[in-house]
């Protein structure tokens, strides 16, 4: 129709030149008339974007460079008749650049959304092309029309065109694609006077379509149609955190887009979106390793034609999608939340996990330490793993114990870097495999967290296995022995085991159980993976916090505290009797140990926690540390230092040491 319309329009000037008609004398008979009858072919071709004689573009004498201008010489037009020609160059002009933009994106593939506008300007400009075909057959019959007439005809296409036009040049200039071209066009509508809001509706509904394209294709398939970077969500191309040990695999490796997102649509909606498709593709690769689907071929169909039919409304509704999503994305976490309970049994794994890494298998643990006693006491070797390997599995074995699951998912290990170090301090814990897919919340990033606990945990486990160890070995001579010889390692030993014992009672009863009984009753029905990961994050923040692991200053004199216990084992235990352990030795680590438990009784004193109070309660019960323990310190000491006559330290003013370590507690 567009080819026929301009080969008719070519061949009436073609005849107009002929004819010779282009320098004519205006009769003052026949008024503007004339006019419209000798230029209306030039007018026609002009008014449908062809340059002709009459009419011409970016030659010398064009009034406005690259528009459409009056050909200079043309003469024996009134000056009323000069203006209403330029009108209809303008609507000519308007005309041309939008056609040149559809061109343009039909023929680059300039995507989805661009080439659906495209597509859409052009229906819209049929409807001016139809009415320029209906005009010039009007005037063929009547060609005595003034130009007034031709312009009051086309007045709706004065007025859309270029405000169509205006739209598009602030597209081209700010680069809007994909669904923010979506969102902006819905803004547009909200823009236009109610009588121009028609086809501004009709090229929004058609991009709206493209956008519930996308949508299905995403939250039912898991599949990205188009460019990656026109929808929603995109995919991430980060290397880094492919390899990094926080990378949950899929669940990492797509991402919201932040320039296409939509204002029309909250935070949450962009986030639900995002959690469909990575539903999706944990189910298809759970069908995949299973063979079983999860999702029927008729489900999804049925899922994609409610999200599809909505582009057949004739207002785009976003209550109404949210509410179609809703309903989809339910289903989708019903699957997810099945899978994860019963094929990958999330709680029992949390159990687990806490039972070793939090070390809930206190029966386990003492049969390993049993066995690893002397190891442990070493300096850190190439065996040293295997070594730690060896009496963790033993362990299994001797509680009958080695076919279960726990010693098949968990391996102990000393860490290379620390070959020079002892083996309690580079003592490790890893899980050996992940049922799939806890992985998107048990990443190796996580993991660590729980070894760094685990470290911490285990440290005191073993101290406390020292501790208990010296005063075996005490009770087996402590009638052979006079009793004033040894007091002052007997008393040591005492105070260190209610430190070390009541700190790790702390842990397990008040931190691990509350904190663990919280969890399960959080993530009991929750069925969104989001907000598992965030529930276990918490979870594991939580206890980080109560056992001082975020607070670098306390961890540090809590963990100098666990080795100056064993520091004193080692001694007690290098000597064949408590009256043999050297009394300058002893009043060094006393003095030291005194001003550490002074540390955390005025750091528990100050810091505002009803958690952390329990602890104070259990370790300064009855104000044994912060009132009488100190007090007496000097003097005990000063009897020891009188029988070390070789002895060289002193020990500090206790109201100085008490004044000092309350200061530095308040800074923490």
């Amino acid at each position: 129709a567009v080819i026929g319309y301009c080969w008719k329009m070519m061949k009436e000037l073609d005849d107009l030149k002929q004819n010779d008609r282009l320098a004519f004398k205006s009769d003052s008979d026949s008024g503007s008339g004339s006019v419209f009858a000798v230029l209306r072919g030039d007018i026609f071709a002009m008014l449908a974007g062809i340059e002709g004689e009459c009419f011409v573009r970016k030659e010398e004498g064009v009034e406005g460079s690259g528009k459409f201008g009056i050909a200079f010489g043309l003469k024996g037009i009134a000056e009323s008749e000069i203006q209403q020609l330029k009108k209809l160059c303008v609507l000519g002009d308007s005309f041309l650049s939008l056609q040149n933009f559809v061109d343009e994106q039909l023929s680059i593939n300039a995507g989805l959304y661009l080439t659906s506008l495209g597509d859409s300007i052009d229906a819209v400009l049929d409807d001016y092309r139809n009415d320029l075909l209906q005009l010039d057959e009007d005037i063929k019959h009547d060609d005595s029309k003034p130009l007034s007439i031709l312009i009051y005809d086309l007045n709706n296409h004065f007025i859309l065109l270029p405000m169509i036009l205006d739209m598009v040049e602030e597209i081209s200039e700010r680069k809007l694609r994909g669904c923010s071209l979506v969102a902006y066009l819905h803004e547009q509508i909200a823009l236009k006077p109610m009588s121009t809001r028609a086809p501004f509706q009709r090229i929004f509904k058609d991009s709206v379509r493209v956008f519930l394209q996308q949508l299905s294709s995403w939250t039912v398939y898991g599949v990205l149609i188009g460019r990656e970077y026109e929808f929603l969500v995109k995919k991430r191309r980060n290397q880094k955190l492919t390899n990094s040990t926080s990378y949950r695999g899929v669940w990492d490796d797509y991402e919201i887009n932040g320039e296409q997102t939509m204002p029309i649509f909250s935070k949450r909606f962009h986030a639900k979106i995002l959690e469909m498709g990575l539903y999706c593709l944990l189910l298809k690769s759970s069908s995949q390793q299973s063979g079983t689907a999860y999702v029927s071929v008729r489900q999804e169909h049925e899922f994609e034609d409610s999200i599809l039919t909505l582009a057949n409304d004739d207002i785009f509704d976003v209550v109404k999608l949210e509410r179609t999503l809703g309903v989809v994305h339910d289903h989708l976490s019903k699957f997810v939340g099945s899978l994860l309970s019963s094929k990958a049994d999330l709680h029992n794994t949390l159990k687990l996990i806490k039972e070793y890494f939090l070390l809930g298998a206190g029966n386990v643990y003492v049969a390993f330490l049993d066995e690893a006693a002397v190891s442990l006491k070493q300096h850190t070797t190439t065996r040293s793993s295997h070594e730690m390997q060896a009496a963790f599995e033993h362990a299994f074995v001797e509680l009958g114990m080695e076919d279960s699951r726990g010693a098949s998912m968990f391996q102990m290990h000393v860490e290379d870097h620390s070959l020079k170090g002892n083996v309690v301090d580079a003592l490790s814990l890893s899980l050996v495999s992940v049922p799939w897919p806890l992985h998107v919340i048990f990443t190796q990033d996580t993991m660590e967290r729980y070894d760094s606990i685990f470290r911490f945990l285990m440290k005191l486990r073993v101290a406390q296995h020292a501790l208990d160890s010296v005063w075996r070995a005490q009770m087996k001579v402590h009638k052979s022995v006079r009793a004033e010889e040894c007091i002052h390692v007997w008393d040591l030993r005492r105070n260190m085991a209610h430190v070390i014992t009541n700190l790790q009672s702390y842990i397990q009863a008040d931190v691990l159980s509350v904190c663990f009984a919280d969890l399960e009753k959080s993530i009991k029905g929750v069925e969104s993976v989001p907000k598992l990961i965030e529930l276990h994050d918490s979870y594991l923040s939580s206890i980080a916090s109560r056992t001082f692991q975020d607070r670098e200053k306390i961890k540090k004199e809590l963990e100098h505290l666990v080795s100056l216990c064993l520091k004193f084992c080692a001694l007690v235990n290098s000597v064949p009797s408590p009256e043999h352990v050297p009394v300058k030795s002893v009043v060094s680590i006393k003095q030291e140990f005194s001003r550490l438990v002074a540390f955390l009784v005025a750091v528990l004193a100050t810091v505002k926690d009803r958690h952390l109070s329990h602890l104070l309660v259990r370790i300064d019960f009855n104000h044994f540390y912060s009132q009488g323990y100190f007090s007496g310190r000097e003097q005990s000491t000063a009897q020891l230092q009188g029988r070390a006559s070789n002895s060289t330290s002193t020990m500090s003013d206790t109201r100085m040491v008490a004044t000092t370590t309350t200061a530095t507690a308040t800074l923490y």
